[in-house]
């Protein structure tokens, strides 16, 4: 069999020795720990209190199920009113908005 450097597991054995030599170097020396290294995440308290308010977010319904059986029951009765002129004011409100922005 031919070992060249270029064979990956020459390499890999090559980097593992070297490793290891720097363990023991460092491990043989009184009074010097080797050095470990960790991952550590910070979040900021900004991003806390965006995790707190998902968390609430995602505990409130989309559909306020009161309200729509409420509304569905004066329409079987005949009971809704339309209130033609909130409707009005919201259109125009709107439209406005949407002419500034």
């Amino acid at each position: 069999m031919k070992v060249s450097a270029k064979d990956p597991s020459v390499r890999d054995a090559y980097v593992k020795q070297i490793s290891q030599q720097q363990k023991d170097d460092v491990a043989s020396k009184p009074g010097v720990k080797p050095v470990e290294k960790a991952d550590t995440v910070k979040i900021s308290e900004e991003a806390r209190e965006l995790q707190e308010a998902q968390k609430v977010l995602e505990n409130i319904p989309d559909v306020q199920v009161e309200k729509v059986a409420e509304i569905k029951n004066q329409i079987e009765n005949g009971t809704y009113e339309i209130k033609s002129g909130k409707i009005a004011e919201k259109m125009v409100k709107d439209s406005l908005l949407n002419e500034v922005l």
